[in-house]
């Protein structure tokens, strides 16, 4: 079965394991802690993602430098992450701009 699979699959394979203990206090929390350490991950996922798209769009509107500020990144991450930008919804620029009084 595993030589199946492929390479990828070997460095992190989602398994979802239903263990029942008898107690059911038991299995409830352990069920809840499990799914809390699956949060970080998740989360940054979504932080990478937001990152990509944000330095995107800010490519050729500020220097590198600043855009590396403004992402809480080093300058030399920038590049990489402008290359690696998938085709996200460019809506996160807005956010940052101020909004007109007219």
């Amino acid at each position: 079965m595993v030589a199946d699979l492929p390479p990828s699959a070997e460095a992190s394979p989602a398994i979802d394991i239903e263990y029942r203990t008898g107690d059911p206090d038991l299995h409830a929390r352990s069920s809840r802690l499990r799914a809390k350490r699956h949060e970080p991950e998740r989360d940054a996922a979504d932080v990478a993602s937001h990152t990509r798209e944000l330095a995107e769009q800010l490519s050729g509107r500020l220097p590198v430098s600043d855009t590396a500020i403004l992402l809480s990144v080093t300058k030399g991450r920038v590049t990489p992450l402008k290359a690696h930008h998938s085709r996200a919804p460019r809506r996160a620029l807005a956010e940052l701009e101020p909004a007109s009084d007219q």
